[in-house]
């Protein structure tokens, strides 16, 4: 089943949706089939879907540390794709895996980092 993450409103005043990736079938094709940019801090996978909105998936590992830090990975990563939701295009499924630096970065370092691999990507609105 798949929940709600983000009920941002767009540029053209309609609410654009963001779902979150729970099946494990969905990682495993962005891993395999879907394309990937790789920062320090955060790697994308990304690849078009046919449904007219975002599907959004985190990934942390017991590599980030304990509990606590995977959390802050999470809600770092969760809040600046809220921030740059609205100005990603719709159709993508998007999978963010957390590396060992997440969750020493801040919030700002990681929305920029987001906003470069969306730009480079061509993900993003103009």
């Amino acid at each position: 089943m798949e929940k709600s993450v983000v009920d941002g409103q767009g540029r053209d005043g309609l609410i654009q949706k963001t779902i979150s990736l729970t099946e494990n079938r969905d990682f495993r094709r962005l891993y395999h089939r879907g394309r990937n940019m790789v920062h320090p801090c955060l790697v994308l996978y990304y690849a078009r879907n046919r449904l007219g909105h975002n599907r959004v998936g985190i990934t942390t590992s017991k590599k980030i540390g304990k509990a606590v830090a995977r959390n802050r990975a999470r809600r770092i990563i969760r809040e600046a794709y809220r921030q740059l939701g609205p100005a990603v295009k719709s159709g993508w499924d998007v999978v963010f895996v957390a590396r060992s630096r997440t969750p020493s970065c801040k919030m700002g370092d990681v929305s920029r980092i987001m906003g470069g691999m969306f730009k480079s990507a061509g993900i993003m609105k103009k």
